[in-house]
C-alpha cells in the first residue's frame, strides 16, 4: 500500500463523509440548538427580559446591561459554559469515532465512557485553544511588523481591503492548522478510549494540510460575503459552515487514525478496537 499520506483524498473524504451519518448531524444539531436555547435563556436573564436590549447585545452592544448582575448568574453562566464546552468535545469525539470506526463503531461506546472521554476532550481542547490563541497573536505581529495588517487601522474599526483580509486569514489558518495538527493523535486516541501508540510517522504536517484544505473552504469565502454582500447572508453562511466544520475536523481525525492503522498495521482502527468476527 502507498505509504505518502493523501492529504487531498483525507480532504475531500471528510468534507463527503459528513453527510452519510445522519445520527451524528442530528446529535450535532441537538447539540447547537441546545446551546443557542441556553445562551439565549442566560442573557435573557441578563437583559431582564428587555427584548431590545438582548437585541442590542446580540449585535455586540452591551451598554444596556444593567449595572449589577441578577443574583445567581455567575454560577449559572459557568455552568452554561462547562456544559457547551463538554457537549462539544462530546460531538467532537462522536465524529471522531465515525471517521475510525464507521456509523455502528461511532455510537458503539457506552454513555459513561462517552461522557468521561468528552471531560477529558474538553479540557484539552480548553489548553490548546489557548496555544492557538498565543500563536495567533505573534502571527498578527509578524503581519503587522512585515506592513500587511496595522493596529492603528484595527483599533478605528477601518475595514481592511480584500488583500489584507485574505493574506490574513490566510496565514492565520496556515499557523493554526499546521499547531494544531500536532495534537490530533493525543486527541483521537482520547476520543477511541485507546491507549496503543500510533502506528507509522504522524505526519503532522500532511494532516496540517488537511485542517488548512477544510476551514479554508469555508473561512476565505467568509471573507469575501462579510467585505462585499449583506451581514446577514454573512452570519448564515458562517453558521452553516461553522456547523460543518464542527463535524469535518473531527472527522478528519478519524480517517487519518484508520489509514495508518491500514498502512502501517495492516488493520483497521475498528479490528483493532473490535476485533475481527472470526476472533
Amino acid at each position: 500500500m502507498d505509504q505518502k499520506f493523501p492529504v487531498v483524498d483525507i480532504a475531500l473524504q471528510s468534507a463527503k463523509q459528513v453527510f452519510g451519518f445522519k445520527v451524528g448531524i442530528g446529535l450535532t444539531l441537538a447539540f447547537f440548538v441546545i446551546t443557542a436555547g441556553l445562551f439565549f435563556a442566560l442573557f435573557w436573564q441578563i437583559s431582564g427580559g428587555d427584548m431590545s436590549v438582548l437585541q442590542a447585545m446580540a449585535g455586540g452592544d452591551f451598554s444596556g446591561m444593567p449595572d449589577e448582575a441578577p443574583s445567581g448568574i455567575v454560577p449559572l453562566f459557568f455552568l452554561i459554559f462547562v456544559v457547551f464546552l463538554v457537549g462539544y468535545a462530546w460531538v467532537f469525539n462522536l465524529w471522531i469515532r465515525f471517521g475510525a470506526l464507521g456509523a455502528e463503531g461511532a455510537l458503539r461506546q457506552g454513555a459513561g465512557k462517552s461522557i468521561s472521554s468528552a471531560f477529558v476532550t474538553a479540557i484539552k481542547l480548553v489548553l490548546i485553544g489557548i496555544l492557538l490563541a498565543v500563536v495567533a497573536g505573534i502571527a498578527m505581529l509578524v503581519l503587522v511588523l512585515v506592513g500587511v495588517f496595522s493596529l492603528e487601522d484595527a483599533a478605528q474599526a477601518i475595514k481592511p481591503s480584500l488583500i489584507e483580509a485574505l493574506v490574513t486569514n490566510f496565514v492565520l489558518l496556515a499557523v493554526i492548522s499546521s499547531v494544531y495538527a500536532v495534537f490530533s493523535s493525543n486527541l483521537t486516541q482520547t476520543a477511541l478510549g485507546s491507549d496503543k501508540e500510533e502506528v507509522g510517522p504522524p505526519h503532522v504536517f500532511e494532516f496540517g494540510q488537511v485542517l488548512f484544505l477544510l476551514n479554508a473552504v469555508i473561512l476565505l469565502p467568509l471573507v469575501f460575503l462579510e467585505l462585499f454582500a449583506s451581514g446577514v447572508l454573512a452570519q448564515i453562511y458562517n453558521f452553516v459552515g461553522s456547523a460543518w466544520l464542527t463535524a469535518a475536523v473531527p472527522l478528519a481525525h478519524g480517517l487519518r487514525y484508520d489509514w495508518q492503522r491500514q498502512t502501517f498495521a495492516g488493520e483497521t482502527a475498528e479490528q483493532q478496537m473490535f476485533g475481527t468476527d472470526e476472533e
